[in-house]
């Protein structure tokens, strides 16, 4: 990934959000080709090629992100991606979930039985499929290569690796009391 960045910039992050919804309609026709007699072995290509993908949006996007913070915030905006990611997962659950169950309602009423479920599958993977279109789109809003050589600014080399060192041992102190992380803090800024 550190080589492709800055060669490609923000293509790296538009590849991934493609590959990803590919992944997902692999999904959806394997999913209506099996139903609910989809064994674990026919889902792994689906989850493979959507894993690439993550791999192409997560790691560059926070590494974008972390390169345009000062040193002294990289541990607070670090902790500011974790808890907007985790905000993000929980909003999109809850509106995939809100799809899932609706096409399920919708199908049972019909008399579908539990192909309802499939159909729910479905129509959900659907929706994170035009999602991850969407987010290709907004991507372009990105810098093509970023002033550091990398989409966004994303840094190379050492500074990356120390951004990257602070993030983590900032991460780590998230679970020790207030006024523990502030005397922590006061240390470091000395």
């Amino acid at each position: 990934m550190q080589k492709l960045v800055p060669r490609f910039g923000r293509k790296v992050l538009q590849a991934g959000a493609l590959t990803m919804a590919a992944g997902v309609l692999i999904y959806v026709v394997e999913a209506g080709r099996y139903g609910l007699g989809i064994a674990s072995w026919q889902m792994v290509l689906p989850l493979v090629v959507m894993g690439v993908g993550m791999g192409l949006i997560v790691a560059p996007l926070t590494d974008a992100v972390l390169s345009e913070v000062p040193r002294e915030h990289a541990g607070s905006a670090s902790g500011l991606i974790n808890t907007v990611m985790q905000m993000g997962n929980a909003l999109g659950l809850s509106l995939v979930s809100v799809v899932f169950f609706n096409v399920v309602e919708e199908r049972f009423a019909a008399g579908a039985g539990n192909a309802a479920f499939v159909d729910g599958f479905r129509g959900a993977l659907v929706w994170v499929a035009a999602i991850l279109v969407g987010i290709f789109v907004v991507m372009f809003a990105l810098p093509k290569v970023g002033a550091s050589g990398g989409a966004g600014g994303v840094v190379s080399g050492d500074v990356e690796g120390e951004l990257a060192s602070e993030a983590v041992s900032a991460s780590a102190s998230a679970s020790q009391s207030e006024p523990e992380l502030a005397s922590e803090v006061e240390r470091e800024l000395v």
